[in-house]
């Protein structure tokens, strides 16, 4: 009989449009909507049609999902009208996330956690998931702000006041107190990296592959580039080796600092992404910049110089000299510092100019919609994010309501023996007393 039924054919009038399908089609999911409708003692097993007052376009989608296994939202209908739809058919929306305790600690553990609770697993929760406790985000943004004064701290002893012997005063402060402010600031700020950075090391689990991991291998340039600089300026001599590598210390400092700062933003982790996802779309645009800069310095070069045999007053006495010139036109940033003095120069300029946008602006296009990809994947991983946090800090308010409702117990049964209690028995009938209030 289940075999007759799943080959009758239903209809389901869907606002006026009408769906026809197998009555085993439907039941290919179990424990919807639809698929309650055709099972023994339902209305559209029964009458062979049903009406349903819902969006068309979702329900052909939703029709496909139980044919194909494929859920596709329809392109013209907006996520939060797809997902109402979902919730009446009693589809899981693959898009909507539902946490439990053992899903989030399996990919805490994946992640590096310790499985075993101890001093291990705390400090790991304290560095990794600003989520876990309320330390833990205050930990967060201190961090945050700590990396945004060292950067500040960085950029303000540039100035010359600071970086040369220039002898100024600031209310009651000499230029030397500030300098000895910033080397100060610059021993707490590398001990707090330093700190974090081997809190972390010791909490892990993957201690193995801990520096082949990018944001750590960040956080190390942060650090190590103060201990180089350190031991560098301990030894003797401060010859021109020593203060190149200071400025190369320097340099590896800021940039550490500067990819800090963006590990904690959501805009710079999808830019990251984006780049990673379009190394492909990259090679070719390097590839077609450097052709472009190639051909356009040539040309420009046997346009300037004519005669080979000679020097030529133009500005573009080689291909290497016209390279930066291409560089900037190609670009269409176009300085002005260095123009041709030729017709067939001034031609090739405009070449230049019209090339630039051909070889630079088609393969934008394509990484600005692997961007858009990576900026809905990285939304959408933030919500869940977000929805992680709400899970997390509503689990540890239950935790709290139910200690404040065992209290409330003790201190109830407690009273019962009390001269207040038989009070209220008494004028209550012998139905009241201190537990019920």
């Amino acid at each position: 009989e289940n075999k007759e039924d799943g080959e009758k054919v239903v209809t389901v009038n869907v606002s006026g449009k009408l769906f026809q399908t197998h009555v085993k089609t439907l039941r290919k999911v179990p424990n919807t909507y639809l698929s309650d409708l055709v099972q023994p003692g339902g209305e559209l097993l029964d009458k062979g049609h049903v009406f349903v007052d819902r969006n068309p376009s979702a329900f052909a989608m939703v029709l496909a999902y139980y044919r194909t296994d494929v859920l596709v939202r329809p392109p013209i209908i907006p996520e939060e009208l797809w997902a109402e739809e979902l919730q009446f058919y009693r589809i899981a929306n693959p898009f909507e996330v539902h946490f439990r305790p053992e899903d989030i600690r399996e990919g805490y553990i994946k992640a590096g956690m310790p499985p075993e609770p101890g001093w291990r697993q705390t400090v790991w929760l304290f560095f990794e998931d600003p989520a876990s406790s309320l330390i833990a985000g205050v930990h967060s943004f201190f961090g945050i702000f700590i990396i945004l004064v060292a950067v500040a701290s960085f950029i303000t002893e540039t100035h010359p006041t600071f970086r040369l012997d220039i002898s100024r005063e600031w209310f009651g402060y000499t230029t030397e107190n500030v300098r000895n402010f910033f080397r100060m600031l610059e021993l707490f700020i590398v001990v707090y990296f330093t700190i974090e950075l081997l809190g972390r090391l010791c909490s892990t689990t993957l201690w193995r592959s801990f520096f082949f991991q990018i944001p750590n291998v960040i956080d190390l340039i942060a650090v190590l580039p103060f201990y180089v600089g350190l031991m560098v300026g301990s030894s003797v001599g401060q010859g021109f080796l020593v203060v190149r590598i200071f400025r190369l210390v320097r340099i590896f400092r800021i940039i550490g600092l500067v990819f800090k700062l963006g590990k904690s933003s959501a805009g710079a982790k999808v830019l990251g992404k984006t780049l990673l996802h379009s190394l492909r779309e990259l090679m070719i645009l390097g590839v077609l910049f450097v052709m472009a800069i190639i051909v356009c310095s040539s040309l420009m070069f046997y346009c300037e110089t004519p005669d080979l045999g000679s020097l030529s007053d133009s500005e573009f006495d080689s291909v290497v000299s016209g390279m930066y010139w291409s560089v900037i036109t190609v670009t269409t940033v176009g300085y002005g510092d260095r123009t041709p003095l030729t017709d067939c120069g001034e031609a090739v300029a405009c070449f230049a100019a019209i090339v630039g946008i051909f070889a630079i602006a088609l393969p934008l296009s394509v990484i600005t919609t692997k961007f858009q990809d990576c900026y809905k994947d990285a939304m959408t991983q933030m919500k869940m994010e977000e929805d992680r946090r709400k899970y997390l800090q509503s689990k540890r308010e239950i935790g709290g309501m139910r200690g404040l409702r065992y209290l409330g117990n003790m201190l109830a049964e407690s009273a019962l023996n009390t001269p207040f209690n038989k009070v209220l028995r008494t004028f209550g009938g012998g139905k009241r007393d201190v537990k019920d209030t």
